[in-house]
């Protein structure tokens, strides 16, 4: 049986910054920008409309990456994990990919598993063919570089809607889950 345990991210530096889409992109969805000033002020902030800046580049963005991130098991932003890998049966998927590169792979006993060692197969969602281990360590290098455009379209679909629906209400989970059901990654499970 192959499964891993709850992963320990190692290092996180490039959330800091480094959503899949920006500000701009989710104002120009939102339509948020050019705001018209219907009672004819003469205050120019009206017409940029910069008030929610704040929420929605630090908590509504990160928010709902965080979340499809959960509902789809995938990487949306580029990362550095770490996780614990039982391959008894071999050809594990490697979880919470794309995979763009393993760091460093131990065994139970912490020797290094030199890469001349183990296998892999699979494009950007990374198969651990051998060795058929339980328990071994592995850092890797996961995450989109360039979100792909409907993963994208989706995102901006679930910020629009956490922005509109704000507070706790239970169907943002529900929304999460059918905007991320298509693109779950079950071949780890």
């Amino acid at each position: 049986m192959n499964y891993y345990l709850d992963p320990e991210n190692l290092t996180d530096e490039s959330d800091l910054g480094n959503e899949p889409v920006t500000l701009q992109e989710v104002k120009d969805y939102l339509r948020l920008e050019g705001y018209i000033d219907d009672d004819e002020s003469t205050s120019d902030s009206l017409s940029d409309f910069d008030f929610d800046d704040s929420l929605i580049e630090d908590i509504i963005i990160p928010g709902a990456r965080q979340s499809m991130e959960k509902g789809t098991g995938l990487s949306l932003i580029p990362k550095t994990l770490r996780v614990t890998i039982y391959n008894s049966s071999g050809n594990m998927e490697i979880p919470f990919g794309p995979v763009r590169s393993i760091v460093s792979l131990y065994d139970s006993n912490s020797t290094e598993i030199l890469d001349t060692v183990y296998t892999t197969n699979g494009g950007a969602f990374l198969r651990l063919g051998y060795p058929k281990y339980k328990g071994m360590v592995m850092t890797y290098e996961a995450g989109y570089i360039t979100l792909p455009k409907a993963l994208k379209l989706d995102l901006l679909r679930v910020i629009a809607y956490m922005y509109e629906n704000r507070g706790d209400d239970p169907s943002i989970e529900k929304y999460v889950s059918q905007i991320s059901s298509k693109y779950i990654r079950d071949g780890w499970l």
